[in-house]
């Protein structure tokens, strides 16, 4: 794929639905997010990189990214 090497900024947007882990498919497996945010960081040269999700009907993302392993991968990673 190709990356804007002048990103200043770039979001990634998980499906984080609900509290259902990614083997059902409903959600978005945290090792795919993990492999995107390498692949750019490799492309490009963001000053920042996002992790991002709307509330759903039935869970706050707060709550989802935090039960679906996505708190600890932005530490590790050292994206918001």
């Amino acid at each position: 794929f190709e990356a804007k090497k002048e990103a200043k900024k770039i979001a990634i947007k998980p499906n984080l639905c609900y509290y259902w882990k990614s083997t059902t498919g409903e959600t978005t497996d945290p090792h795919l997010v993990e492999a995107i945010i390498d692949v750019l960081r490799m492309k490009c040269k963001a000053d920042e990189i996002l992790i991002v999700e709307s509330d759903a009907t039935a869970v706050k993302a707060k709550y989802a990214f935090k039960a679906l392993g996505y708190e600890k991968l932005a530490r590790r990673k050292k994206v918001k």
